[in-house]
């Protein structure tokens, strides 16, 4: 079984540290694992014995838009246009096309689960509550506090 694993936005270390437990386990279970990361270069911090592959993931910074709900989170990352987000959905498929998945899982990563929409292959997000927002109307605040 091939699993890509893909990150794309985010800045901390949370992120890399729940792929590398999951992609662990999974590989000892015989999978060929398929990291597609925002920041290959976090691997290097991870003790780790797995094999896997690295990949770039497609991201962009757009904004800066004051975040206060996940909303606004996706404009920072592309979706504030329309030829930016095209082109981000173009660059997983083309991911997609070449590593050939037969699942994808994605952590922070919302890009590769709207590209992958109409593909064959299983499809999961895991994460905590930054990664997988809850589905309310309206969305919300990330800042709690206030």
């Amino acid at each position: 079984m091939r699993v890509l694993i893909a990150w794309e936005m985010g800045e901390n270390f949370g992120h890399v540290t729940q792929i590398v437990n999951i992609a662990e386990a999974l590989e000892n279970r015989g999978a060929d694992i398929y990291l597609c990361l925002k920041s290959p270069g976090t691997m290097k911090l991870f003790e780790n014995n797995f094999r896997h592959h690295l990949l770039q993931a497609p991201h962009t910074v757009s904004g800066p838009y004051n975040v206060i709900n996940y909303p606004d989170e996706l404009r920072n990352i592309g979706y504030d246009s329309p030829d930016t987000l095209v082109s981000l959905i173009k660059n997983w498929q083309h991911i997609f096309s070449t590593v050939k998945p037969d699942v994808l899982l994605t952590e922070a990563a919302p890009t590769a689960l709207l590209a992958a929409k109409e593909c064959s292959f299983v499809r999961a997000a895991f994460g905590r509550g930054y990664s997988i927002p809850p589905l309310s109307v309206p969305m919300p605040s990330m800042h709690f506090w206030k």
